[in-house]
């Protein structure tokens, strides 16, 4: 591009140019991460529906007679893949509307402290955001693709067209490891972890009561806290420790966020309406058994390499 001779204004104040384009990119990152959480959603309503037409060998547990192959969907190997990734898709998806409501109460609230918890919500959770669910876009789309096996590169059934738009987005508006460095550096460590704290202590606060699993999601805050206030401590005797450690902070922070989103979402269902077992159980179950165990690997790290540091 070249921009000789060009006739220009001044857009703002001078000098304050940098300040308004981050106002734009705050809504690009939201809408990039908006667009992983329908390329994942598109991935796996393709995956799903070709593994409830596609047979192929007995599923375990249904014996070895000699009649008619079992569907796709039936086999463990291909329910772990598709609940995995309804359980990200459902996660993002409550995270992106609370997101919206954050948004409306930053710009209509009267309340100053109401207005300053939304711009905190917004300012942690758009780069978790933007990041985890783009990566998800890409590697979730890669496993829907596994599911049609080698029919995922023929054109027609569309899988491996959503897996190449997905690999741009975590590119798109800050790669995903600026997005990591944003949140731990720029946000976090900025103030001593005091607004991470408080957003830890919303969603506390939030939990069903009374769940089991709302106990273990609260362990799981009470290690964010812990791991936050160790990396405030020793990153100041290792300046690149933040930035080594940045994403896997960053999907530590996912973690309790889909945690929390799924908490929210098992509270409203009714297993009494049709389906509901199937469509919101299994991905719950899902979450917990593929999912947030990672949550204990990323933590690990981040406690070796604090330790290293000190």
């Amino acid at each position: 591009m070249r921009f000789d001779e060009a006739v220009c204004a001044i857009v703002g104040e001078p000098g304050k140019g940098l300040n308004a384009m981050f106002v734009m990119m705050n809504a690009a990152r939201l809408h990039v991460a908006l667009q992983g959480i329908g390329l994942l959603d598109a991935a796996w309503q393709k995956a799903d529906a070709y593994s409830q037409e596609r047979r192929q060998m007995r599923a375990p547990g249904k014996g070895k007679s000699a009649g008619e192959a079992d569907l796709i969907a039936e086999h463990p190997a291909m329910r772990r893949i598709l609940d995995t990734q309804r359980a990200w898709v459902d996660a993002g998806r409550v995270l992106a509307y609370r997101t919206a409501l954050e948004l409306d109460l930053i710009k209509h609230s009267p309340d100053p402290a109401t207005q300053a918890a939304a711009q905190r919500w917004c300012a942690l959770v758009t780069p978790v955001m933007k990041s985890v669910f783009t990566h998800q876009a890409f590697h979730g789309g890669s496993d829907c693709l596994q599911v049609f096996g080698g029919h995922g590169y023929v054109r027609e059934w569309g899988i491996e067209q959503i897996v190449r738009d997905a690999r741009v987005t975590m590119i798109y508006e800050g790669t995903n490891e600026i997005q990591a460095i944003d949140l731990l550096v720029r946000k976090v460590l900025a103030d001593g972890g005091s607004g991470i704290y408080a957003l830890l202590d919303t969603l506390q606060a939030e939990l069903p009561p009374g769940a089991k699993a709302s106990t273990q999601a609260g362990a799981r805050i009470q290690t964010l806290r812990a791991i936050t206030a160790q990396i405030v401590k020793t990153a100041p005797q290792d300046p690149a420790l933040a930035y080594r450690v940045a994403d896997n902070y960053l999907r530590a922070v996912a973690l309790v966020l889909m945690d929390w989103a799924w908490l929210r979402i098992e509270a409203g269902v009714d297993d009494s309406t049709p389906n509901a077992p199937t469509r919101w159980r299994a991905p719950a179950q899902a979450l917990r058994s593929w999912v947030l165990p990672e949550f204990q690997m990323r933590t690990f790290i981040i406690v070796q390499q604090c330790t290293a540091a000190a």
